[in-house]
């Protein structure tokens, strides 16, 4: 009977031993994942609703830097006035710092360890949000670039982060400065006004209370396109640096801007103004150099986004001269090579007479002919602005007298000289050329009159 009771014994015996093992093997591991779990929020550096953040203070190499949100939710430097906060930056510092986790840790930190991580003298970030302030110490890049070694102010660990948030988190001077080349929102602007080398200044004048765009008044009598202006404001207070290059620039020869290509001068309605020069980098097309006449700032920005340094009161004019509404004159009188033909319209019957004869408008060929006639010089297209001209204009090659259905008359007029035809409203100079293939040729005012008369007889 012994030998089954040995085997017996012997079996629970290795039961138990195996129990055990299984016992300390989960015990190894249970406290390898408590460590592992401790570890892991050990990592966890700041814990902050980023919403909730009022101040950011930068300790740089050149003095310190305090950021502080004001009531209009604008970062503005506090201690010091020396440039607008880049916004986007700000917003940026905010969010990685408010959930920041370290990748790893390398142990508590003494004066050598500091020195080794380049955190015996790092960049200093203090966070305060409604509750408290928060402190972040950034050192230097890991040899693989892979992270960032820092360490904040109530732990004595050194931490890794990942690069990218360390990178951003390294901070001068130039970091923090706004990098927009017009710091105003569309509303904010009086006055744009743009000077080109040898070119006739371009100034552009906003009224808060039409909220309407305009031009000098020698071009009151052309048409501002509000649509292009408004376009060109949006565009410009988008604007950013792509670099920030040199400040308080001395040498202007060096990036051609003794030379500029254009000069601009954008005036708040408080006041306050923003003015800068340009010049395409002719190593680099892709880029153009600008540079602040306010605190003599280089910077670097796309060409193919300063679309406004290329303008001139001719893109902001609507590209046609306008008669009268066919649909608000009762007939027209048109004296085309010296001879004159009476019109007489109603659109709302379409009925029409040229010299007392109807012509037939009320089928879509005759209405074709009769619209693409009275467009071609009722929507006069402008081909170019010469406001210093002084033509004549007392022998035009066409005139056309509007007669207005609230019984007064209206005129348009073009006169030639010198191979440019001028063109004149109510027998005042417009300021405006038409283009020469409007009296001569397949598309001129002379084809379409002969088709009109050819369909009517």
């Amino acid at each position: 009977m012994k030998k089954p009771i040995i085997i017996l014994v012997s079996a629970l015996v290795l039961a138990g031993s195996s129990m055990g093992a299984f016992l300390a093997v989960k015990h190894k591991r249970d406290t390898e994942a408590n460590i592992s779990q401790a570890e892991k929020e050990d990592n966890v550096l700041f814990n902050i609703n980023s919403a909730g953040i009022k101040k950011v203070e930068f300790g740089l190499e050149d003095g310190d830097y305090v950021a502080e949100l004001n009531d209009s939710g604008v970062w503005v430097l506090t201690n010091r006035d020396d440039f607008a906060l880049d916004q986007v930056y700000m917003q940026l510092i905010c969010t990685y710092t408010s959930d920041l986790t370290a990748q790893t840790a390398y142990g508590k930190a003494d004066d050598s360890k500091k020195a080794m991580y380049g955190l015996d003298e790092p960049l200093t970030i203090k966070i305060t949000d409604d509750s408290r302030t928060y402190e972040l110490y950034v050192g230097d890049e890991s040899p693989t670039g892979e992270s960032y070694y820092v360490m904040t102010g109530d732990k004595d660990k050194i931490y890794a982060i990942e690069s990218y948030q360390g990178s951003a988190l390294i901070a001068d001077r130039l970091t923090l400065k706004s990098k927009k080349l017009a710091p105003f929102s569309n509303s904010d602007i009086a006055d744009i006004t743009i000077k080109k080398d040898g070119m006739e200044p371009c100034k552009l004048t906003y009224d808060k209370e039409s909220t309407m765009w305009s031009l000098d008044k020698k071009y009151d009598m052309l048409t501002t396109d509000q649509t292009a202006i408004t376009s060109m404001v949006n565009n410009l207070i988008r604007l950013e640096a792509d670099t920030l290059l040199e400040e308080n620039l001395t040498d202007l020869k060096a990036y051609g801007l003794d030379k500029p290509d254009c000069e601009v001068e954008i005036n708040a309605l408080d006041g306050t103004k923003r003015t800068f020069t340009t010049k395409l980098n002719e190593n680099d097309p892709t880029y153009t150099f600008v540079l602040i006449g306010e605190d003599k700032q280089l910077e670097a920005y796309y060409t193919s986004g300063l679309t406004l340094t290329d303008t001139t009161a001719y893109d902001y004019i609507l590209p046609t001269v306008k008669g009268a509404d066919m649909y608000s004159i009762s007939g027209f009188d048109i004296e085309l090579d010296g001879k004159t033909t009476e019109f007489t319209i109603d659109t709302d019957s379409k009925t029409c007479t040229l010299n007392g004869k109807t012509v037939d408008i009320s089928n879509s060929e005759g209405y074709m002919l009769f619209q693409n006639f009275y467009d071609s010089f009722s929507m006069m297209a402008i081909e170019g602005l010469d406001t210093d001209a002084k033509p004549d204009g007392s022998e035009p090659v066409v005139t056309a007298t509007y007669h207005n259905s609230d019984g007064t008359d209206s005129t348009l007029s073009i006169a030639e000289e010198d191979g440019k035809y001028y063109i004149f409203r109510d027998g005042k100079y417009t300021g405006a050329y038409a283009p020469a293939d409007r009296f001569t040729g397949r598309s001129s005012i002379g084809e379409f009159y002969k088709k009109l008369v050819g369909y009517s007889l």
